[in-house]
């Protein structure tokens, strides 16, 4: 009796582990503790109806072959017909193979949805996602919190961290150096990052934050912790980590869905800052060992950041 109790209290135990995720894309969802099965249901329709409208699924050769089969053997309303069968056929079937997958992060109100189709960019699908709620103020969730996109999923290390980074890192400042040259412009690449661990007590923060800033490196680059152009993300939940560089971060409030639809008044949401700053202040980078997964505190990594900077100047 005792261990079907057990089972019932976390259904999530059900579920994969997120290190099942490593080397593919994933959406780390966070939501009311006590809704995690209604949310990871949420997750999963919002996700299927983004992609299937912006990133359809691709046909296979075989759906390919029939649908030429149909076309040769009916006319043009029976062709439509089987086409649009087809189409579903696919849709279907993609869902069935499954295009997301649901995976136990260990941390309680904090579910990761692994994407199976690498084709699909986590933070294209979620930015398509949140331009959405961003017009229309509404979401299909009342549970939901946040929805971040993670390019990769890996260990937990800053040795695993690096190796996702370093490829991303390095395409992001090539790109931004070749848009400043195409626009004859000679700006900075102004950057942040934003570091978050849950239930993880071996891995220093600014180990991770001083390894990600060298990989930037100092060449037409500084750290913004106000406005930064991009924001390097890393999620740490227990022995797995995600990495993403994301350019509409704050636009989007941090992918928080309900700061999106009704956005705090600029005056309250200083003074709530201060409020929150004063109280965290005392906590430095102590990780969590508990299941809250919203009220971490970045004080450490903005003070590594910054001191990174300094740095950076004086060598200069």
């Amino acid at each position: 009796m005792g261990g079907r109790d057990g089972n019932q209290k976390r259904h999530k135990g059900a579920l994969g582990a997120a290190a099942n995720a490593k080397g593919h894309g994933a959406v780390l969802v966070t939501c009311d503790k006590t809704k995690e099965r209604q949310s990871v249901s949420d997750a999963l329709n919002i996700l299927n109806e983004a992609a299937d409208k912006f990133f359809p699924a691709k046909e296979t050769q075989e759906q390919a072959e029939e649908k030429e089969e149909a076309g040769e053997t009916t006319d043009s309303v029976q062709k439509k017909l089987q086409e649009e069968i087809v189409a579903l056929q696919t849709q279907a079937k993609s869902r069935q193979t499954g295009r997301f997958t649901p995976l136990d992060t260990g941390v309680k109100g904090a579910v990761l949805i692994q994407f199976k189709d690498d084709s699909v960019s986590p933070t294209a699908l979620m930015d398509k996602i949140f331009e959405q709620v961003e017009s229309t103020k509404d979401f299909a969730s009342r549970f939901i919190m946040r929805m971040i996109p993670l390019e990769k999923v890996g260990y937990s290390s800053v040795e695993a961290i690096k190796e996702l980074a370093a490829p991303m890192v390095k395409a992001h400042v090539e790109a931004f150096k070749e848009e400043q040259k195409a626009a004859g412009t000679d700006e900075q690449l102004e950057f942040a990052v934003e570091f978050k661990r849950r239930n993880c007590t071996n891995l220093n923060s600014m180990d991770v934050i001083n390894m990600l800033v060298d990989l930037v490196g100092e060449d037409k680059a500084k750290v913004n912790l106000t406005t930064p152009r991009s924001v390097l993300m890393v999620e740490v939940f227990r022995n797995t980590c995600g990495f993403s560089i994301l350019t509409d971060f704050h636009r989007f409030k941090k992918y928080n869905v309900r700061s999106v639809i009704d956005p705090p008044v600029p005056g309250q949401q200083t003074a709530k800052k201060g409020e929150k700053d004063g109280k965290t202040e005392k906590k430095g980078d102590a990780a969590k060992t508990d299941d809250s997964t919203e009220k971490k505190t970045d004080d450490k990594k903005e003070e590594a950041a910054e001191v990174k900077a300094e740095d950076a100047s004086k060598e200069e």
